[in-house]
Order: structure tokens, then C-alpha cells, then sequence
């Protein structure tokens, strides 16, 4: 049974995008350092999957939570019941992410590829400030870097992502609380993303 949290006897995680590739990466290695883990993803199927892959890691307690990111009110409804449960929140691995736009110049896409690439991480990244997460963990793009002239509302997005990082970082009520926030920019990784890619 799940007691109240008290400082240093179990850490809790949210990972967006947790069910497969770069974020399901996150989860298990979440789950071998002994986080209880909260998963949001779209990907019901792959999301009850990576829970059950969880607990057999180690994970003392993993529950996923079909949601879009891009749905602020139920983001913040599942940030504040994580919190409610664990009594805190350690860290925060905003991942949810999709690939698109190829470069057309109809901009196709683009709302799209912004809400989830950019907005839904500004969101998520306040969301994990507001609750003190210690660590918060964007991941971005080498995209947010190199130009990518076959997906540019993509790397617009991730590097508006990377940036967002770079503001929060320096924020003075960022760093009362306690929070350290970075973004990753991975090249390509071998995920279900970019094999559809």
C-alpha cells in the first residue's frame, strides 16, 4: 500500500510521451532507479504495456493516463493527482512530441506540430515548476540546432522548445523553487517516429 510521500523515501516521475521510444526509454530506466511513474500518453495499448514493463523493473507504483497534451485542463488534472498521490513531484520528462510538415510551403501541419512540439512543453514545464519538481527535462531536437529543411515547422518547434529552456532556466521564481530544467537534443533515434519518417 502506498503511504504518504516523505522526502527521500520514494521519488515519483511524469514522463509525456511515456509509451514508446525515447519516452518508454525514460520510463524504464525511471523504473530500475525505483521512481513511481506516471505515464501520458494517446497510445492506450502501448501505455498499459509499458506500466506492466515497469513494475516488472522495479517500479513501486506506475500508472498511465490516456490523455493529449494539448488538453491543458486534463495535464494539470493529472500533474496535481500525481502529486496527490505521491505527495510531490520529483521529475518531469516532457517527450510527447510528433514528426510532419516536409517541407511544403502550404504549412500543412504546422498548428499541429506547434501545440504539441511547443505549447504542450511550455505547459508541461510550468505545470512541473508550479509542483517544485527538482529536475524537468524538455526533450527537444538536434533540429532545435540544425536546420532541417525537409520538416521546418518541426524544428521550429523544437527549437522554440530548446529556447523556452533557456528563459526558464534563468527565471528567478524557476530557481526559488528549487527546479533545474534542461532540454536534451537527441539526433535520430530508432523509435516508431522516425521510422514512420
Amino acid at each position: 500500500m502506498l503511504r504518504g510521500r516523505v522526502k527521500g523515501t520514494m521519488k515519483s516521475a511524469i514522463v509525456t510521451g511515456g509509451a514508446l521510444g525515447i519516452g518508454l526509454g525514460c520510463i524504464r530506466a525511471l523504473a530500475k532507479a525505483g521512481y513511481a511513474v506516471t505515464i501520458l500518453d494517446l497510445d492506450e495499448v502501448a501505455g498499459r504495456e509499458a506500466v506492466r514493463e515497469a513494475q516488472a523493473l522495479g517500479s513501486p507504483a506506475c500508472t498511465f493516463s490516456l490523455l493529449d497534451v494539448t488538453d491543458f485542463s486534463r495535464v494539470k488534472g493529472a500533474f496535481e493527482r500525481h502529486v496527490q498521490r505521491y505527495g510531490g513531484l520529483d521529475t518531469a520528462i516532457l517527450n510527447a512530441g510528433i514528426g510532419g510538415e516536409t517541407g511544403t510551403l502550404d504549412g500543412k501541419g504546422w498548428d499541429r506540430i506547434v501545440q504539441v512540439n511547443l505549447s504542450a512543453q511550455m505547459e508541461g514545464g510550468r505545470l512541473a515548476a508550479l509542483h517544485g519538481a527538482g529536475a524537468i527535462v524538455l526533450v527537444a531536437s538536434f533540429g532545435s540546432v540544425f536546420p532541417m529543411p525537409f520538416a521546418p515547422a518541426y524544428a521550429a518547434s523544437k527549437a522554440g522548445a530548446a529556447h523556452f529552456v533557456r528563459s526558464m532556466a534563468a527565471n528567478e521564481e524557476v530557481r526559488e523553487r528549487g527546479c533545474r530544467i534542461l532540454a536534451i537534443c537527441p539526433s535520430y533515434v530508432d523509435t516508431p517516429m522516425v521510422r514512420k519518417g
